[in-house]
């Protein structure tokens, strides 16, 4: 609770920290759905039947996006939940 408390007053540098790390969280997730690998290697491949509902509800979409809401939900911003 502090800490949220600090980032939310702005007071230090926990904002530009907590700033910087949604920054990068946003690049780091946004690398890997674009590459399909991360640091603890490659996307598993959809199952076959998820494959086509996938591809039939939400085409062209990559794996672990359905609908690019988490990407756009992934700010540097800090504010109140």
């Amino acid at each position: 609770a502090a800490f949220q408390e600090a980032l939310l007053s702005g007071e230090g540098s926990l904002r530009l920290a907590a700033e910087d790390v949604g920054r990068r969280t946003k690049g780091i997730y946004a690398k890997h759905v674009r590459t399909g690998k991360g640091k603890r290697g490659s996307i598993a491949p959809l199952s076959p039947g998820y494959k086509k509902w996938k591809d039939d509800k939400f085409p062209g979409k990559p794996v672990l996006v359905r609908t690019g809401q988490l990407l756009k939900s992934i700010t540097a911003k800090v504010e109140q939940a």
